[in-house]
């Protein structure tokens, strides 16, 4: 019928999240709905309402935890109603800036798409710009528009799963030096001082024989990721490793494990994702130090441990 237009609803695999903080709740949510409205139909908005006064802490812990439980608990739902599939298709954390911010962003880590809704932290007669309806829906809207640009790229890049690029290692395990990690790399792109398509040439490949990782290399070579303590981190080409499931009741710690497992800033990665770290030649590890996000430092003397996207490390059995 003429005048009456087709809501085209995507399946739940196929949408994005985008969760928008910072916002008073005298205007989040019809900000929500109208982004919504005008971003299409590709995304699902999410606003998270901030408390209404302006110079106090917009993100303090009641609200951060408010914030991981929303999205666990949406991207759980989405995950059963797709059989299964990665859901939802993107993750994007669009905030406004606040001296209180670094602690929403590092409880999120590297498992979002992060977006800085500049210009709603000013003040105009008195108020933040955050408080102005019309103001916050266009600029909400300009950067996520904007955004794109990068977040496309990036998307199709963290799709390949190529063992080739550094931005699928473990951040806090890859050790570019005695006091460098490759997480420094991320919170660099986070934070806009290193751009989204940069190939973190910091983290080096090197050629790996049959000899040194029979299990990885049938034949000939390969380029394997290799860190300063000469550890290899081969990706594993199987599928084990942790259910990707919620119980009732989870805490924030372990959603926040979930989530890391599962996206790397803002792109699903597939179920069991994780890297061999082992020495050459299957040589144990001998107590060798690891930083795993649940036991926290661990010594096995295994001969190899799996890390995870989240920087938890399982010991094989051997």
């Amino acid at each position: 019928m003429r005048g009456h237009r087709r809501q085209v609803v995507r399946p739940p695999s196929a949408r994005g999240l985008v969760l928008i903080t910072g916002l008073p709740r005298a205007t989040s949510g019809g900000v929500a709905n109208w982004v919504a409205q005008n971003i299409g139909p590709d995304n699902k908005v999410i606003a998270m309402s901030s408390p209404d006064r302006d110079g106090v802490p917009l993100y303090t812990l009641n609200y951060i935890t408010s914030c991981v439980l929303t999205v666990t608990d949406y991207a759980e739902r989405q995950s059963e109603l797709s059989a299964g599939e990665s859901a939802p298709s993107s993750i994007t954390l669009a905030y406004v800036p606040d001296d209180s911010v670094e602690n929403l962003l590092s409880m999120f880590d590297f498992s979002v798409f992060p977006i800085g809704l500049w210009g709603l932290e000013k003040y105009e007669n008195g108020r933040q710009l955050r408080q102005d309806d019309c103001f916050s829906r266009e600029t909400i809207l300009h950067y996520l528009r904007e955004s794109s640009a990068s977040f496309g790229p990036l998307k199709r890049r963290l799709s390949s799963y190529s063992s080739r690029d550094a931005i699928f290692l473990p951040p806090e395990n890859f050790q570019l030096t005695r006091s460098r990690q490759l997480k420094s790399l991320f919170l660099e792109m986070r934070t806009g001082e290193r751009p989204w398509d940069d190939g973190l040439e910091e983290a080096a490949t090197v050629k790996a024989t049959r000899e040194e990782l029979p299990h990885h290399v049938p034949q000939g070579s390969r380029d394997i990721f290799r860190d300063h303590r000469e550890l290899w981190f081969p990706k594993d080409q199987t599928d084990h490793g942790r259910l990707r499931t919620l119980e009732q009741n989870s805490e924030t710690r372990q959603r926040m494990g979930l989530l890391r497992s599962s996206y790397r800033f803002g792109v699903p990665l597939p179920n069991g994702f994780h890297h061999d770290a082992q020495l050459a030649g299957d040589s144990p590890l001998s107590g060798m130090s690891f930083m795993c996000t649940e036991k926290g430092e661990i010594r096995p003397s295994c001969d190899y441990v799996n890390i995870y996207p989240d920087d938890f490390v399982r010991p094989s059995s051997k």
